[in-house]
């Protein structure tokens, strides 16, 4: 990543020549000036022009001689709520008027695969604020809808902790590595559904609403518990992903024998 302000020092100033020549004993004093940081300029767009050439051509101060690992170099990383597949834009000087961080700060603008976008302070790698762009009802496209079939670190994060907090509510030992149920095999511990020998593919919110059930197996779930906690998510989409999960481990979705409605409360599922 470039750094955004590389450090660099400004020339010395020297004593005018008439000072040198009227006392010529004290010989040049030099006056050292503080160091001061270049202003970047703004990237507002995808390779930083309409045409997308990537070009720069108000650049004034950079060129191949100093442009080095000397001074340029990773400042910092801030973590996010998914993969970063657009480019990160930059605005100097911008004033930030919400959240812990306001005032002016120079930013950079980031947006991720689940529809997130954060301000984050160029200098410190802070982040100034976070919203979604998702509206009511909406949510972003499992990874096992797109063919990549793996989760990302934020999705495991949240199916490790709520099913950690399934643990602890639950009455009795502690759960097993997995739960059987007719011909399904379900690893609680992989997030891994087989029936028999085969892999039975299955989305992200599919796997964690599994491993919810299968951590309460037989116990009745509440809809809002399957919902969780994440944006775009709500007790209507647990019924769309309920009735996805049902077409594939059901004989008859329409009357369901392991996963089950309870009505007025939410769903369980019935293993071996």
């Amino acid at each position: 990543m470039r750094r955004l302000f590389p450090s660099l020092s400004r020339p010395r100033r020297l004593a005018p020549a008439a000072s040198r020549k009227t006392r010529p004993d004290r010989g040049v004093l030099p006056e050292v000036l503080e160091s001061r940081r270049l202003l970047s300029g703004n990237v507002t767009m995808f390779h930083n022009d309409p045409a997308g050439t990537g070009v720069n051509a108000n650049e004034t101060q950079l060129t191949p001689g100093n442009v080095n690992v000397a001074q340029f170099g990773k400042h910092w990383s801030t973590p996010m709520d998914g993969q970063v597949y657009a480019q990160p834009l930059y605005v100097s000087g911008q004033n930030i008027t919400t959240g812990a961080g306001a005032g002016v700060h120079n930013v950079a603008y980031v947006a991720t695969e689940h529809d997130s976008v954060y301000a984050v302070d160029g200098d410190s790698g802070s982040v100034l604020w976070k919203t979604s762009v998702l509206g009511a009802g909406e949510t972003t496209m499992p990874a096992g809808e797109t063919g990549s079939g793996f989760p990302s670190l934020v999705d495991i994060g949240n199916i490790l902790k709520r099913a950690n907090g399934s643990r602890e509510a639950a009455a009795g030992p502690a759960s097993p590595e997995s739960v059987r149920f007719g011909p399904f095999v379900f690893r609680l511990d992989r997030g891994e559904l087989r029936r028999e020998s085969e892999i039975v593919r299955i989305t992200e919110r599919e796997r964690e609403i599994l491993t919810i059930l299968g951590h309460r197996a037989g116990a009745n779930v509440p809809r809002e518990e399957l919902a969780g906690g994440g944006e775009g998510l709500n007790e209507r989409t647990v019924d769309v992903q309920i009735n996805r999960l049902r077409r594939k481990i059901e004989v008859d979705p329409a009357n369901p024998v392991y996963l089950q409605t309870v009505r007025g409360v939410g769903y369980r599922l019935l293993v071996d």
